[in-house]
């Protein structure tokens, strides 16, 4: 927790200054407290506090809750402050996904951590046309870095064109749309700063007072049935929370939504894309756990070409895209209970699961569809699968204008495709019934533990060799073993494995337990067995992460600060353009050496921050 602190402050420190990140230091150094206690601890005046405070509330970095009859408690939220980190990610996956438009509504929305439909409304300025600065892959703006550089291509990379701005009242809100289909945004409602402890409790007590009056909770019958409706109560509150009917404003323009978000494909073909208003007094922040889930697929598709090859890995990704929409977050959500005769208890578990036909769909509507995807597995040709006019729009022609028996043919492509991800020892998916040419489900849960192993052994591997990550596999599928065990499974020497036992030993990935063989308890006449425990080289992984990365923050502020007056000089705006002209060679020499060194320190944050993700968020 130290390291995470340290983590968190750093990041709060560098984006909104030394005022709110000694708000935030004291929070999270007394934990729970109230105003008058955060006041006296922190030793500054009380409107400095008051002023830190807002800011770190208007981030959602700080979580609150007012109890019946007392004051208001505050802690820190320290999800939202590690999400800072990934703010560039999550704006660069989102460009990838839906446009730059919707990019950079998304960026305004983390800038301002929640706004009101018609403030952002007034914050863009769609009279001007200049570019806006585009945030950089590694979570930092390139606005403080875009100006330094020397080449002029390079400056103009780092800033978005004017054709990719919005530039109009109606493409802001059809960006926020867009957002709000794919659920990278949600609402903001009362419960949003509520800490999960005292939500919990909150829905607790509201169904214990509205749905069990005068009725015990405590049998292991009416405990079923009082968890059952608590769960029940925690999706009708997220059902209203994802919601969006009454966000779009009806008085505005004639638009027919039907109960299904889904219904926005109508809208458009019946309507246009130019008939969705959004109210204004709606208020949207960024929804980080469907971000978490996006970037859950991505690793998935990257950890299956590993294996299967490109062509495969798109037809996966296309059904995790398809599968993304009925998944909110991450986690997995608490199943309703049901009662055995036997009296055990046994949980319904939803099902996550798309068909061929939707694969498909998602395939056609991708950017650029079937011109870079060939679906052929080797074997004979298909009649009709690769006959296509010239000219078309994809190899495979346009199915719109092909016959039936031709989409039947690509039906069967992609269906071998999503048959050796099931057939695959990974399991990637798995096949659970024949609607729509086949019905497969993604396993997410097999499917982390398989991503957490993967990053531990590639971290062996790294720091101590293939001798290494082969002895972590043979304890993980055999349990506790003594030396000349594992030299016999690892066909090894003794003198070759000891060494690299005592070395992940001493780094904590390995474990060794003392066994006595009688009551002398002599280290002579004692067995030593060595095992692996996975929870615990998960905590040692995250732990050395955290620290690694505030180590690298710390060395790029470091960094930055030994060349900050020439960085200041190269960030006026009459030297933008013109660094030639104002700048000396010996400061373009060092802007240069600064921006690669800085480069490199936020590229492996990233990488860090990817197997945090792994380990931690999956």
């Amino acid at each position: 927790m130290k390291n995470l602190n340290e983590l968190c402050l750093l990041l709060v420190e560098d984006i909104y200054g030394d005022l709110c990140a000694h708000v935030y230091k004291t929070l999270s150094d007394f934990g729970r407290i109230p105003l008058r206690t955060l006041v006296h601890e922190a030793d500054i005046p009380a409107k400095h506090v008051y002023h830190g405070l807002t800011v770190l509330i208007q981030q959602h970095l700080i979580l609150h809750h007012t109890p019946p009859g007392s004051p208001t408690f505050y802690e820190v939220d320290w999800d939202g402050a590690y999400n800072l980190l990934r703010s560039g990610k999550i704006v660069s996956h989102v460009e990838a996904r839906l446009g730059s438009k919707p990019a950079q509504a998304l960026s305004s929305l983390l800038q301002l951590g929640h706004a009101r439909v018609s403030d952002m409304e007034e914050a863009f300025k769609y009279e001007k046309v200049n570019a806006v600065p585009r945030p950089a892959t590694n979570g930092v703006h390139a606005a403080t870095a875009a100006p330094t550089d020397i080449a002029a291509d390079k400056a103009a990379d780092a800033w978005t064109s004017t054709e990719d701005q919005i530039t109009g009242r109606q493409e802001l809100h059809l960006a926020l749309w867009d957002l709000l289909e794919a659920g990278y945004v949600s609402k903001v409602h009362p419960k949003t700063y509520l800490p999960p402890a005292d939500r919990q409790n909150e829905l607790e007590e509201d169904v214990r007072t509205n749905q069990f009056a005068g009725s015990k909770t405590t049998g292991p019958k009416a405990r079923i049935k009082f968890q059952n409706a608590l769960t029940m109560r925690k999706r009708q509150l997220q059902d209203e929370e994802f919601n969006f009917q009454d966000s779009i404003d009806r008085s505005a323009k004639r638009i027919k939504v039907g109960t299904d978000i889904s219904s926005y494909e109508e809208v458009k073909r019946q309507y246009g894309r130019d008939t969705i208003t959004l109210h204004g007094s709606l208020v949207l922040k960024v929804n980080f756990e469907k971000c978490k889930v996006a970037m859950r697929s991505e690793r998935l598709v990257e950890h299956s070409r590993r294996f299967l090859g490109d062509t495969t890995s798109r037809i996966y990704e296309a059904l995790l895209h398809v599968i993304e929409k009925q998944i909110l977050e991450c986690k997995p959500r608490e199943e309703i209970l049901q009662e055995e005769k036997d009296g055990d208890t046994t949980e319904e578990h939803q099902i996550f699961s798309g068909t061929t036909r939707l694969v498909l769909d998602e395939l056609e509507k991708s950017s650029d569809g079937f011109d870079s995807l060939d679906l052929d597995l080797g074997g004979p040709k298909i009649n009709g699968a690769h006959n296509h006019k010239p000219g078309s729009k994809s190899k495979h022609g346009d199915c719109r204008d092909n016959s039936i028996k031709a989409r039947n043919d690509l039906l069967i492509l992609v269906e071998m495709h999503l048959r050796l991800l099931a057939e695959h020892p990974n399991n990637y998916v798995v096949k659970i019934g024949d609607r729509g040419h086949g019905e497969y489900e993604v396993p997410f849960h097999e499917l982390r533990h398989t991503l957490k192993h993967s990053e531990i052994e590639s971290i062996i591997t790294f720091r101590f060799g293939t001798v290494a990550s082969r002895i972590v596999r043979i304890l993980k599928s055999r349990g506790k073993l003594d030396e000349k065990q594992i030299c016999s499974f690892a066909l090894l020497k003794l003198k070759d494995i000891r060494s690299v036992l005592d070395e992940m030993h001493s780094s904590g990935y390995v474990e060794t337990q003392e066994v006595p063989k009688d009551n002398t308890r002599q280290p002579g006449r004692s067995l030593y067995l060595w095992y692996f425990d996975q929870s615990r080289v998960e905590q040692v992984v995250l732990q050395r992460s955290y620290k690694a990365m505030s180590r690298c923050l710390q060395r790029a502020r470091v960094q930055r600060g030994a060349v900050s007056a020439t960085i200041e000089k190269a960030e006026r705006t009459d030297v933008i353009g013109n660094e030639e002209k104002y700048l000396t060679e010996l400061d373009r020499i060092n802007l240069r050496r600064w921006r690669e060194q800085e480069e490199k320190l936020l590229c492996q944050v990233a990488r860090m921050d990817e197997g945090v993700a792994v380990i931690r968020d999956y």
